[in-house]
């Protein structure tokens, strides 16, 4: 019964959400487009899409008839996030609505990076059973990350609201230990599906940017006693302030039979929710990650600089519980280098 009560409290708790979000979001006003089709105002999430399309409507007139609506609406979306004012969320949201309805494209959803060199200063020794590497892992390894997410149902609620499916892969590679023939010592799977309703209204000295709703399942696809996975309801929310920006996620674990359950304490060292902040600084992007729990909690602090267009360097640092399943309860502290193809914002063209 007790848990009943919390999923009933916490269906309520999102269902307000959601009324208040429409409340503080307010009407939509009518924004007038300029010559090139968008406002000069710093648009919200509301006013993006038709904001969009209005530079297409008035971009079509004079395009050349080989020109694709696709290849407008994306150069319309990218003239949106040069407007004075538009901070990085609103600029990452107006990209992603520009490419949310092409074919065979996926969207980003957490950053993508390959980590060639990562030093763990706290292997976790305690593994022995563990067949691929019985002596233990090496400290230094390789890691990497890909995430995406797309769209399955658009609109669902309004402009601004779409249901989306996510993956995310998280793996760090013994590639150094060759005696063991560099096993993957860590393979994390976590594929999602949430609502977004996407805002972008004041709150006080901050711009409120919308939330998320949805079921998020991880597992390390390993047999016992290596197995660990779970189920989370879970609910973000996201607030701005020119270059900065905090994101808020909260989680609730789904209830299993005791008999599956391969780690029932995960949350005393992983928690309930986590706090990120953003700082997105001319070409650079800085996060602050912090968790808190009963016997646990961590912290992950990470830098990127754009590169090329499309390859940025990459740098993290984590200390805590939890960065991996088959670790959630071992404290981790590593230090990392590689390259992301992207990150939470990016503000490259300032």
């Amino acid at each position: 019964m007790n848990v009943a009560r919390r999923v009933l409290a916490l269906i309520a708790a999102l269902i307000a959400a959601f009324v208040a979000a429409f409340i503080v979001s307010g009407p939509a006003g009518a924004e007038q487009p300029d010559a090139d089709g968008l406002g000069a105002d710093n648009p919200g999430a509301g006013d993006r899409a038709r904001l969009i399309e209005a530079c297409v409507a008035e971009r079509i007139r004079t395009a050349d008839d080989d020109t694709r609506i696709g290849d407008l609406r994306h150069a319309c979306a990218a003239t949106l996030t040069e407007l004075p004012g538009t901070s990085p969320v609103a600029a990452r949201g107006a990209i992603e609505l520009s490419d949310i309805g092409k074919p065979f494209t996926l969207l980003a959803h957490r950053p993508t990076y390959l980590l060639p060199w990562s030093y763990n200063a706290k292997v976790n020794d305690g593994l022995a059973s563990d067949p691929d590497q019985p002596n233990g892992a090496e400290r230094t390894e390789a890691g990497f990350q890909i995430s995406f997410k797309f769209p399955i149902w658009r609109t669902i609620f309004g402009s601004d609201d779409n249901l989306y499916m996510a993956y995310t892969n998280r793996s760090f590679w013994q590639v150094y230990d060759k005696a063991a023939s560099s096993p993957f010592r860590s393979t994390d799977h976590e594929p999602e599906i949430f609502w977004r309703h996407m805002a972008d209204s004041s709150l006080g000295p901050f711009r409120f940017s919308g939330f998320d709703l949805g079921i998020a399942h991880q597992s390390n696809g390993r047999s016992r006693p290596l197995s660990r996975s779970w189920n989370r309801a879970v609910g973000a929310v996201v607030l701005s302030a020119g270059d900065v920006a905090l994101g808020a996620r909260a989680w609730l674990r789904l209830p299993e039979d005791a008999d599956d359950d391969d780690n029932p304490d995960i949350e005393d060292y992983i928690g309930h929710g986590e706090l990120r902040l953003v700082w997105a600084p001319n070409r650079n992007t800085f996060t602050l990650l912090t968790r808190a729990a009963r016997k646990g909690g961590a912290v992950e602090l990470t830098w990127s600089r754009r590169l090329t267009s499309a390859v940025r360097l990459y740098a993290q640092y984590f200390n805590g519980f939890g960065e991996t399943l088959i670790d959630y309860d071992h404290r981790v502290e590593r230090i990392s280098i590689g390259i992301a193809l992207n990150d939470y914002l990016v503000n490259d063209d300032r």
